[in-house]
């Protein structure tokens, strides 16, 4: 059991952690030993951090932080990364492969998120995924640009040689 001093250490670090990163609240009741060891393997695989947070506790940081919620009982596993979407994309994975646990919402941008939203928010694309479509885009013109100019000068030397060969 925790002392007061603990508990307060840790709404005292969770509160931080609120104000500067996105979170997924995902519910873990349903899932077995063996569920939870690959689960936590997948996390430390794709750097994602993983925290187990009593009720209790979590609503005394949200309100530190002055974010409404709607939190029902039990415990809470927040999950983390430095990608925004990473975390909520992380679990909906994690769900639709394993066939259990549940989102139970999550804290993006600042504002408590229902499970509904964060399932909104798994299916779109994270960090790496938009810089890959960016460097798509910015090469895109150029690629067709090199493509046209060197057509039309291959054009011209097979010209210049069928005129070379028939000039022989």
């Amino acid at each position: 059991m925790l002392r007061k001093t603990q508990k307060e250490q840790i709404v005292k670090d969770l509160s931080t952690q609120l104000k500067e990163k996105n979170f997924a609240f995902f519910n873990f009741d349903a899932i077995d030993a063996e569920t939870m060891a690959e689960f936590r393997k997948l996390t430390h695989e794709q750097n994602i951090t993983a925290h187990v947070v009593k009720r209790k506790l979590l609503i005394r940081a949200l309100d530190e932080n002055k974010i409404e919620n709607d939190l029902p009982q039990g415990f809470y596993m927040l999950i983390t990364t430095e990608d925004e979407i990473l975390p909520f994309k992380f679990i909906k994975t994690f769900i639709k492969d394993n066939e259990k646990g549940a989102f139970q919402g999550g804290l993006f941008e600042g504002k408590w998120i229902d499970a509904n939203d964060a399932d909104k928010i798994a299916d779109l694309p994270g960090k790496e995924e938009l810089r890959a479509k960016l460097v798509y885009l910015i090469n895109s013109p150029l690629q067709g640009l090199h493509y046209s100019l060197s057509y039309n000068l291959a054009g011209l030397i097979n010209i210049l040689k069928q005129k070379a060969e028939k000039s022989a």
